[in-house]
């Protein structure tokens, strides 16, 4: 028994003296391998913050380009041409379709080119007179209404509280800005808004005096005195102090037509006043004044 726990001493003394022989080499020291630990960790840092601009650099890239595509959007369905007619001159404009519009004078007229071959639509204000190419819808709005067609040929008188639509050929459909009235128009008709928004129908309009002033002239027929000398003022860019004097329901019959490039408004006036109710006094060369007539 002695001889057995002896052995066994002596077997774990033995190694004991291996442990203590047992030497692994190692070429760093403590530090080094810290330096080492601390490079690592500061590289895989870095790896990680290089990816987190990258994603960060693509959620800007990718931001961006909505933006860009909103903003190449919004440009093209906002981007607006305008075009004012002044008094004293008429204006033909070309639309992006072939579509050609005439303004008259003190006429103004807006659209958006690079919207147009997805929605035909301009705004008027003032006179015009249309020549519209087949295809979609061709909407003209205004304050009193809304005119539409596909293709066809049209006048558009809208200024102050008079809102009339005038068609030469194909159908035009006019309605007013609350969209609670609507008739069709087909050649030689018209529709009219009075100042109380009320719709009015009429056959057998004579196309070529409603819309004289596309070939420069005058043409009139049953219209108030008061009507006649704005145009006359549009036409020759003139002012006319007094109109106010004139009973607005004055009614003008004169049969045939005035070629606005054969008379001076001078002698313009000087007929209306020899068939109506008032006389005439010129002020300067741009200015006349009207008071009516002594009984």
């Amino acid at each position: 028994m002695k001889d057995h726990i002896k052995k066994g001493n002596n077997e774990k003394l033995g190694w004991d003296n291996f442990e203590d022989k047992l030497q692994i080499p190692y070429p760093r020291s403590k530090e080094q391998v810290w330096a080492k630990l601390e490079e690592q960790l500061e590289e895989q840092e870095k790896s990680q913050q290089k990816s987190r601009v990258l994603k960060l650099a693509w959620y800007w890239a990718a931001a961006a380009m909505v933006l860009i595509v909103l903003g190449v959007g919004s440009f093209m369905r906002y981007y607006t041409i305008r075009v004012d007619v002044p008094a004293g001159e008429v204006q033909v404009v070309s639309l992006p379709d072939g579509s050609t519009v005439k303004l008259n004078a003190v006429s103004e007229l807006a659209y958006h080119p690079y919207w147009w071959r997805i929605n035909r639509q301009l705004s008027l204000t003032g006179e015009a007179y249309f020549e519209v190419k087949k295809g979609s819808r061709f909407s003209v709005v205004s304050a009193k209404g809304i005119t539409s067609v596909l293709g066809t040929q049209f006048n558009v008188f809208a200024r102050k509280e008079v809102y009339r639509v005038t068609c030469l050929s194909g159908k035009v459909r006019v309605t007013d800005a609350h969209k609670e009235q609507e008739v069709l128009l087909e050649a030689n008709q018209q529709a009219v808004l009075d100042g109380q928004g009320k719709m009015n129908y009429e056959e057998l309009v004579q196309f070529s005096d409603e819309a004289a002033w596309v070939n420069n002239e005058f043409a009139f027929r049953k219209q108030s005195l008061v009507e006649l000398l704005e145009e006359v003022e549009r036409a020759y860019d003139v002012e006319i102090v007094g109109k106010e004097l004139i009973a607005a329901n004055n009614i003008v019959l004169l049969s045939g037509r005035l070629n606005r490039n054969e008379l001076t408004a001078d002698q313009v006036l000087e007929l209306l006043s020899q068939i109506s109710v008032f006389k005439i006094e010129k002020i300067d060369s741009r200015k006349y004044r009207i008071f009516p007539k002594k009984n």
